[in-house]
C-alpha cells in the first residue's frame, strides 16, 4: 500500500466511525455552523472598516467644504462693509451737494 491509499483508507474509517457515533451529522453541522458564523463576523467586521473609512472621508469633506465656505462668507461680509462705506461716502457726497446748492442760493441772493 502506498501513502494515498492509506490516507484514504484512514478518511475512509474515521468517515465510518463519525457516522456510527453521530449518525445525523451534528458535528459536521456544528463545525459548518461555527465556520458560517465566523466568515459573517469577518464579513460584517470588513463592511463595519469599510463604512469607518467612507465616513472618516466623508467628514473630512464636509470640513473641507465648510471651511470653504467659512472663506466665502468672511469674504463677502469684507465686501459689504466696503459697500456700507461707500453708500456712506456717498451719502457724504449727497450731504456736501446740498451744502454747495444751499450756498450757492445764499450768493445768488446777495448778488441781487
Amino acid at each position: 500500500m502506498d501513502d494515498t491509499t492509506v490516507s484514504r483508507s484512514s478518511s475512509e474509517s474515521e468517515s465510518e466511525e463519525l457516522q456510527l457515533t453521530d449518525p445525523l451529522g451534528i458535528k459536521q453541522l456544528s463545525l459548518t455552523f461555527d465556520y458560517l458564523m465566523y466568515k459573517i463576523k469577518d464579513r460584517v467586521d470588513g463592511i463595519g472598516e469599510e463604512c469607518q473609512r467612507y465616513v472618516e472621508v466623508q467628514e473630512q469633506q464636509v470640513d473641507e467644504q465648510l471651511e470653504a465656505v467659512q472663506l466665502a462668507i468672511d469674504s463677502l461680509k469684507r465686501v459689504i462693509g466696503q459697500c456700507d462705506e461707500i453708500a456712506a461716502e456717498f451719502q457724504m457726497v449727497e450731504q456736501i451737494a446740498l451744502i454747495v446748492r444751499d450756498f450757492t442760493d445764499r450768493l445768488d441772493k446777495l448778488d441781487i
